[in-house]
C-alpha cells in the first residue's frame, strides 16, 4: 500500500510504480516490505507517517537497489514512470540472476 493510500491522497500511475517496487522487493526476500513488523498498524504508519524506506536485503546488487528506490519514492512525483522502468536492465544480485526489463522485442 502506498504512502498515498494510507494518507487517502490523489491515487495515479505512481501508485502502481510503489506496488511493483513492493512486489519485486518482497519477491527477493521473500517477505513484504516491513514484513519484520508484527503489527500492520506499525507497518502502515512507517509507510503512510515516516521518511524512512523499507530494509533492502544485503545480498542485491546495487542496480537492483537503485530499481527499488526509485520505485518506493515516497513522493510520488518523484517515482520513476513505467517508461523509465521498462528501460532498466539490472542484475538483482552482485553473482546471479539477471532481471531484465524492455520494452523492445527481441
Amino acid at each position: 500500500m502506498a504512502p498515498e493510500v494510507i494518507q487517502c491522497s490523489e491515487q495515479a500511475f505512481p501508485t502502481d510504480i510503489w506496488s511493483l517496487g513492493c512486489t519485486v522487493l518482497e519477491m527477493l526476500q521473500g517477505r513484504p516490505p516491513w514484513g519484520h513488523l508484527s503489527d500492520i498498524a506499525a507497518a502502515m504508519y512507517k509507510i503512510g507517517c515516516s521518511e524512512e524506506s523499507p530494509p533492502m536485503p544485503e545480498s542485491i546488487s546495487s542496480d537492483a537497489k537503485d530499481f527499488l528506490l526509485h520505485c518506493l519514492r515516497r513522493d510520488p512525483a518523484d517515482r520513476w514512470t513505467a517508461a523509465q522502468e521498462m528501460s532498466v536492465r539490472m542484475n538483482l544480485y552482485p553473482r546471479g540472476a539477471y532481471l531484465i526489463i524492455s520494452s523492445q522485442a527481441r
